[in-house]
């Protein structure tokens, strides 16, 4: 964990997905000071995090009232605008379909072990 993190996770209060997309822009050395507000939620830090990890410019992106939904779709255009190619969109897709399957994955067995353990 970098020396950044460490200050922004001890400075803000952030759920667990928040905390893991926060981990992963750092573990890529993506600027975290982009990302770190905690009015974000954890999917539009994932598509600020996405923009960085492309190389786009992500500040018409890190607002709060932009919904996901719609930050993904500015992405794509701003992929579009600078030529970022179809298969880096489809690479793009199929992280997060990993990280939606992992998600649940750990969910599942977290709800296992709570139930085994109260059994």
């Amino acid at each position: 964990m970098s020396k950044q993190l460490d200050e922004v996770l001890k400075t803000y209060a952030y759920d667990p997905r928040q905390k893991t997309q926060l981990r992963l822009a750092d573990e890529k050395n993506l600027d975290i000071s982009k990302m770190k507000d905690p009015r974000f939620n954890w999917e539009q830090m994932r598509e600020i995090s996405l923009a960085m990890e492309y190389g786009l410019n992500p500040d018409t992106l890190c607002d709060p009232e932009i919904s996901a939904e719609s930050m993904e779709k500015i992405r794509y255009s701003l992929m579009d605008q600078q030529s970022i190619f179809e298969d880096a969109k489809e690479e793009i897709k199929k992280k997060f379909f990993n990280h939606y399957y992992n998600g649940i994955c750990f969910c599942c067995k977290c709800r296992l072990f709570n139930e085994q353990r109260h059994n």
